[in-house]
This record gives C-alpha cells, structure tokens and sequence, in this order.
C-alpha cells in the first residue's frame, strides 16, 4: 500500500460536520485534561473573542494540529462520513464536545439547541437515527454518550458508581461541571451565542491524515518534538534592545535576567503564571494575542526603543522584580515588603491577575510609603476577595480591567478603599462562601484563608510563615488541608456517625471552615477518616508542635463534637472579617445544631413580703 499524507485546515464547524467519525484507540491514553485547562480554554476564546471586538482582528484562533489514520470501510457508500482514529488530538476533542453539549444543554431555544446538538452528533442511515461523530475507547464510550453526548444530559452529574475509579471518567465529570458552572455564571445568553459562533467559525485546526499507521506515528513524534521554543524574552532583547547603546543594554538585560530567573511553576490545580511581558501587555493596552506585534507597536508609538525602555519597561520592571522578590530589585520599606509577600503567596497558587495593578501602584506611590501600603492592603482585600467569590480568571480580569485603566489615566487617583470597593452584597457572598463552601469553590485559597488567620490569631509576623507556605509543592512535608469530620459520602468510622448520625448535616458540617485544619501532605494521607482520637495521634506528636496555632488548638479538645467545631468557627470567622475588613453577619456555624441546649435555669421567685 502507498503511504498517503494529507492536510487540510478546516473550521470546528466543518471539523464536527459529520464529514467524519471519530475513534480514540485502545491504545491511547485516558482523557487527561482537567478542569484547569477546559476553563482556560474557555477564558482564551473568550479574550480572543473581546479583541476581535476592541480591535477587528481578524486572525483564526488555531486550535493546533489533529493527526488521524483513516480506517478503510468495505462497501463504503459515496457520502458516507470518513472513519478516522484520533492519533494526536483526543484531548481537545472530547473537550469540545463537552463544550458543545453544555451549551446545547443551556440554550433557551430548543431549534437552537438541536442547531448545536448537530456539532455533537449527526444522522446516520435513513430516517432520524442519531449517532455520534466521536466514539471513546470502549470502556468509556457508553458513559461518554450518556454523560455528555445525549441532549440534555449535562445537566445533572453522573453517580459515583458509574463513574468509578476511571480517571478518564472522573476527569469527564470534573470538566462538564467546570465548563457549565462557567457558562452559567460568568456568560449571559448572548455571550453564548457568540462563544458558539466565534469557536464554529473562527477557532481552526490543521488536520493531518494518513492512510498508515506507522508513518502516522512518525509524524506525532515529530510533531510532539517541537525542541525549545523562542521565548518572548529572546526576541525583545533581539529586537528591541538590539539597537541600544553598550551600557544601555548592560543594564536592561540584567533586569530580563531577574525576570527569566524568578518565573516559578505554577500549582498543579493552577494554569501557569503569566510573563512580564503579558502584565506589561495589559498595563499599556496590547491585544492578548500577538504580545509580539504589540510590543512592536509600542515602541514605534513612543518613537523609538529608547524612550519605550527608559518610559516604560525600565519602571515596570523595577516594581516587577519587587513584587517577585528578585535578586537586584531595590527593596522597598519592610512594611511593604510584608504586603507583597501576602499577595506573592497568592501569586504561588496561580492568580496572578492582580500583578499589573501592584505594578502600576508600585510606580506610582514608590515616593510616599503611607499611600503605597494602604493601596497594597486594599489590593490584598479586593484580591483574595475575588478568589473567595469564586471568580475564574476571565471574571477576575473583567475586575481589575476597570481599576488599572483608572490608574492610568486619572490624575488623582481616588482613596484606594474607593478604588477597590466591593458591595455589600459581594461581602455577604464571601462571609457565606468562606464559612461553609471555600474548600469546594477553591482549596487552594481556602488554604491562605486559614494561614491568613492563624496569622491574625497568633500575632507572630507574617515572615514567620514564610517557610512553611513556600515550600516545594512536591515535598510530602508540605502543608494541605484536611476535614477533621471526613467529607465522604460513606462514612464507615462510627465515630463520626455518632456524632452527626445524618448524613446531609454531617457534609454539611464537614466542609465549613471551622473543620478544616491545616496538616502535611502525609498527615492527610494517613488520617482518611479515623476518628478524632486516632486523627490526634497522627497530626501530633509530644516533642514537636504543629507551626499553625489554629491545628495546635486541637491537641486539648477531648471530641470534635459541634461545641468544639463552633468555637473554632468563630475564632476563624472573626478573624478574616477582622483581616479583610468585611462587613456583614456570619453565617451561623452548620456545626450549631450538634450543640446540646444550655439547660433551663429555674425562675427566680421574690421574697415574700
């Protein structure tokens, strides 16, 4: 047989056509993608779709390349849909057709949800059967179908004993919730629409086909061995600081240096950080796609590298390598140094949004301390705000969009409580977000929640705790977070069932944040859902005691009951709303109804006269 390659560059809308019918191997690999990267792949479309409309771009967004191996059909019959295996390109597959299914499942029109549902399946034979373009690996192709692929099915989430210990499965499930909790909260109808439109007729991929397998395979090598990639930092010192004087260039490459060498990895629940390059985007108003192009146009704007790097980079720069804590920044007063090492540990865990407006205020209040500490505290506010109301990273830029254009171009900024103001009915939200759901919408805050009021609590600096959240995120030392009363479904301790014999009171009680206490990744590992005792013998030991007073406070509580949860609630409520200066009342604690009743005091009679 002649080995055949062919390529073609189609639309997601001719892709899902029904020109062809997918299959995923045995031999491939499970879905792998996460929530993380299906919300990014939202946030990227949408920002694409935002620059379109600011600035007319008309450049496709490219999807990346999908390689299949056509698989002969005998008797195929003209017109019939090509039969392909997915050699490279199952993971962005899948997740558009969970995408797709979504929004199908949102529409508020059923012709156009059945318009949609033809970009998940197509009609086959003669009448009204319905297949699907896409067809996983045996294992997981019936749960695909009526998980996803079915109209209307991604509206409710699927049993635990259908999804098994199938990671494809599970991660399946975590994708469909991520992409329609998104949809829901952050898109109106219309935004929809248009994120439907723009992805079918805008958003693009190569497909690469052959007609063997083994030259196929050649070609996925090659193509998954891209070698190191030209980084953006490579062609600015190229290109713009090419044309500078000898000590200019001295200086300015060392500042590119810092950058390159602080950029950190990010967390494995977290899309990676952005680049200087991309706050400085930001910053000076370039379109998200093309940081190269605009950095050019940039440069020309402000008439030459010179006056663009002594204006604008040098400066931002600067407050950079301060927010990062690089070698060679100048250090700034060590009370602001504290609030920028609160805000890096944000910056650990992957929100890195926030960065551009420190930048700015850096620049802007780097002569009055007073100014830039209040500023930096109130950004700390509006930041770990946002996380705490479950803001993703669209959602978060869409905040900040507003307050880093007012800092630019206003003269005379207002009072940064006014700059960062938040309603009261984003301060309830929070209160009620934090005080029972933190973990759920995002453990990774709930995390710097707790260190953030232990902090409050001991009264030790922020310094103190520097060792302990900064630590590889790979060491089993490593600090995490662990429900003291298991969040399970199935609870087999009866211990806990004891305690709190209903089951919805007990999840209940489980993920509010007076039950959440902070141990070592092998701590967790090991309490799993022992009781309180047995939990005691492993988070302590006589010699050592925990670094977070709040965990150390369980050492002289004798039961985990709903006193001893109701006590702790309150101490950590009280001292985040002291924190973050948040008003409104906190929610009563889910632990209050395990609390006996304080018993009925006998009336007092007067004395007789």
């Amino acid at each position: 047989m002649r080995q055949r390659l062919t390529s073609t560059d189609v639309s997601i809308e001719e892709l899902l056509s029904g020109k062809y019918v997918f299959t995923i191997p045995a031999y491939q690999r499970d879905y792998t993608w996460t929530r993380e990267e299906a919300v990014q792949l939202v946030d990227d479309l949408a920002a694409v779709i935002e620059d379109v409309e600011r600035d007319g771009a008309q450049t496709p967004y490219f999807l990346g390349t999908m390689l299949f191996v056509e698989t002969p059909e005998e008797g195929k019959s003209a017109g019939a849909p090509d039969m392909v295996e997915v050699v490279d390109g199952q993971q962005r597959l899948i997740t558009l057709a969970i995408l797709f299914s979504v929004i199908r499942d949102l529409a508020t029109s059923e012709v156009e949800a059945k318009k949609i549902d033809r970009m998940v399946s197509r009609i086959v034979g003669k009448g009204d059967h319905v297949g699907h373009h896409l067809r996983l690996r045996v294992a997981d192709e019936e749960y695909f179908r009526s998980a996803i692929q079915m109209f209307g099915s991604t509206r409710r989430g699927q049993a635990v004993e259908l999804i098994g210990d199938s990671i494809a499965r599970r991660n399946i499930e975590d994708v469909r919730r991520a992409i329609r909790s998104k949809l829901q909260r952050e898109f109106s109808v219309a935004a929809r629409r248009e994120l439907t439109s723009f992805l079918c007729g805008h958003a693009r991929v190569l497909i690469v086909s052959s007609n063997d397998f083994d030259y196929a395979y050649q070609i996925f090598l090659t193509i998954n061995d891209r070698g190191k990639r030209l980084s953006v930092e490579d062609i600015f010192r190229g290109e713009i600081l090419g044309p500078l004087d000898r000590e200019q260039r001295r200086r300015y490459e060392a500042i590119i240096d810092e950058i390159e060498k602080y950029r950190e990895e990010a967390e494995p629940t977290r899309t990676k950080g952005k680049t200087f390059f991309s706050h400085l985007a930001a910053i000076d108003g370039w379109p998200r796609r093309g940081i190269i192009e605009g950095l050019k146009k940039a440069v020309e704007k402000r008439g030459g590298p010179r006056r663009f790097v002594t204006e604008v980079f040098a400066p931002m720069a600067e407050s950079y390598l301060q927010i990062r804590g690089g070698e060679g920044a100048v250090l700034p007063a060590p009370s602001t140094q504290r609030w920028l090492m609160a805000l890096r540990w944000l910056e650990l865990h992957g929100d890195d949004d926030w960065v551009p407006v420190a930048m700015v205020g850096l620049t802007r209040f780097a002569d009055d301390v007073r100014r830039l500490d209040e500023f930096l505290r109130q950004l700390d506010r509006f930041a770990h705000a946002l996380m705490m109301l479950g803001c993703g990273r669209e959602a978060r830029r869409k905040h900040y969009a507003p307050i880093l254009k007012q800092m630019i171009d206003v003269a005379e900024l207002p009072a940064p409580e006014t700059l960062f103001a938040m309603t009261a009915g984003n301060q309830k939200t929070i209160l009620r977000n934090l005080a029972t759901r933190m973990h759920i919408i995002d453990a990774p805050t709930a995390k710097l929640v707790l260190i953030r009021a232990d902090q409050v609590l001991s009264g030790r600096p922020l310094e103190s705790y520097r060792s302990v959240v900064e630590r590889d995120r790979r060491d089993v030392e490593r600090f995490t977070i662990e429900h003291v009363c298991p969040k399970g479904d199935e609870v087999a301790e009866a211990y806990w069932i004891n305690l709190f014999p209903r089951k919805p009171a007990r999840q209940r009680v489980a993920q509010c944040i007076g039950n959440l206490v902070l141990i070592t990744e092998m701590q967790n590992r090991r309490g799993s859902q022992k009781s309180f005792q047995e939990k005691k013998k492993l988070f302590f030991s006589e010699e050592t005691p925990s670094p977070f007073m709040l965990t150390e406070m369980l050492r002289a509580e004798e039961d985990w009951d709903g006193i001893a949860i109701t006590r702790r609630y309150n101490l950590i409520m009280g001292a985040v709303k002291q924190m973050w200066m948040l008003n409104g009342a906190v929610p009563p604690c889910p632990a209050m109804g395990n609390v006996p009743a304080p018993a009925k005091q006998p009336e007092e009679t007067s004395p007789a006269a």
